[in-house]
């Protein structure tokens, strides 16, 4: 007895990586960080986005925690005179593709709150 098989595989694509992004509007602690759809979206369009950011000598950390779906995000909890990159990766329904290309440094100004001596 002999047994017959049909596989089919189904190859399905993530992402490719988006351009290096913009970062604009930085202040002390925050800044924006704007982006724009990758060239390749994959086999389905991309549905979000995720931001990481490092410093001049710190690995890459997420900073959201869930999905963008807008083509920018507002990067919190920074800290004054610090310098940062950015960059940006692309969801879909099969998943999170790479990274694209990291963002010049920037760097945040000085904390906007008047000292106490100042007063």
């Amino acid at each position: 007895m002999s047994w017959l098989f049909k596989m089919e595989i189904v190859v399905a694509a993530v992402p490719g990586p988006p351009a290096a992004p913009e970062v604009c509007d930085i202040l002390s602690t925050s800044c924006t960080v704007r982006y724009e759809l990758p060239e390749d979206e994959g086999d389905a369009p991309v549905t979000g986005y995720h931001v990481e950011k490092a410093g001049v000598n710190t690995k890459w950390e997420r900073v959201n925690e869930a999905p963008i779906t807008d083509l920018e995000f507002i990067a919190e909890h920074l800290t004054p005179l610090s310098q940062y990159r950015f960059r940006v990766a692309g969801e879909n329904q099969f998943g999170v593709g790479e990274f694209g290309p990291a963002s010049p440094l920037v760097s945040c100004l000085e904390d906007e709150l008047p000292s106490l001596a100042s007063l």
